[in-house]
């Protein structure tokens, strides 16, 4: 019985960490969209997501990944925070990047206001 209550954990705990955070991943020319995903959900995005819409993150590489709502989330099982603040934007100002270790690291230009980022 402990054996069968032991697998049944080893699945619902693998579901729960296979969930994806992402809408959807435009591969750019640095990072394959498995280096993407795995950042992407092993990152806390609490405070990026916005209610009803999919929040912009874009790439050193021109990589772009769409975050779920918050909604889209909630509807999918996750289990927002109340303290987790949702994004009032849907796009976000600042340049990623991936690190050797697979961290995602923010690239903050230090004159942000003179440079301007291709959107689509």
């Amino acid at each position: 019985m402990k054996i069968i209550i032991i697998c049944l954990f080893v699945i619902a705990s693998y579901h729960v960490k296979s969930q994806k955070h992402y809408s959807s991943i435009q591969e750019g020319s640095k990072y394959s969209l498995e280096q993407i995903a795995s950042a992407i959900n092993q990152a806390n995005w609490c405070g990026y997501y916005h209610e009803i819409e999919n929040f912009e993150i874009l790439f050193d590489d021109g990589a772009r990944v769409f975050l779920k709502s918050k909604n889209q989330l909630i509807g999918e099982g996750f289990e927002m925070i109340d303290s987790c603040n949702k994004s009032v934007k849907i796009a976000s100002k600042h340049i990623y990047s991936i690190a050797k270790n697979g961290v995602i690291v923010i690239r903050v230009d230090r004159d942000l206001k003179k440079k301007k980022i291709n959107r689509k």
